[in-house]
This record gives C-alpha cells, sequence and structure tokens, in this order.
C-alpha cells in the first residue's frame, strides 16, 4: 500500500464524522467492529453531512471482525469532502480512514 508523506490518519473514529471537510483522495480505511449483526454495514461518502453520497462501502460478514480496505496506488478521489458513516448498527465500530 503507497502511503505518501502527505497523508493523513483520522485517528479512531466510532460515530459519524467529517473527516476532511475539503476534496481529498482516500487511500485506506481499516474497520474492526464488534457486536454487530451480520449485513450491517458502513460507509465513506463524498461530502460532510448526513445527506453526502456513498462511495465505499465495507459488509459486516460476522458479528465481530476486522476489514482492510486498501484502494490501491491513487486511492479514491472525493470531490466534497470525506465522511465516515457507522451506519444504523447497534454493535461497536471503530475505523481509521488514511487519506490525503
Amino acid at each position: 500500500m503507497r502511503i505518501p508523506h502527505g497523508a493523513k490518519n483520522s485517528g479512531i473514529l466510532t460515530a459519524d464524522t467529517t473527516v476532511k471537510s475539503t476534496e481529498g483522495v482516500v487511500l485506506a480505511v481499516v474497520i474492526a467492529f464488534k457486536g454487530v449483526t451480520a449485513g450491517e454495514f458502513c460507509t465513506i461518502q463524498d461530502g460532510t453531512d448526513g445527506t453526502a453520497s456513498d462511495i465505499l462501502m465495507a459488509i459486516f460478514d460476522g458479528t465481530d471482525g476486522t476489514i482492510v480496505l486498501n484502494l490501491g496506488f491513487y486511492g479514491i478521489y472525493f470531490m466534497n469532502g470525506i465522511r465516515f458513516n457507522k451506519g444504523g448498527t447497534a454493535g461497536s465500530v471503530f475505523a481509521t480512514v488514511i487519506y490525503e
């Protein structure tokens, strides 16, 4: 995975959060989850509020686990900002977004 010198780390996110309020590139996302229901999901959105468009989705395949989304050399461009959306799960979700 390419981690450029200027890349930033969101820290651990546990709720709906704007990661970056301007355009940017997501390079990777690491998601740990506990006590969720299989089939629930979280998303990374292009924008800064609840009306933002979902661009990336991670679907939980069990009640506990970890998902790593390595988005390749160039990552995925977000035009209107970068927002983490925990989704509707009652379980615990912990995410870290690596972005520029």
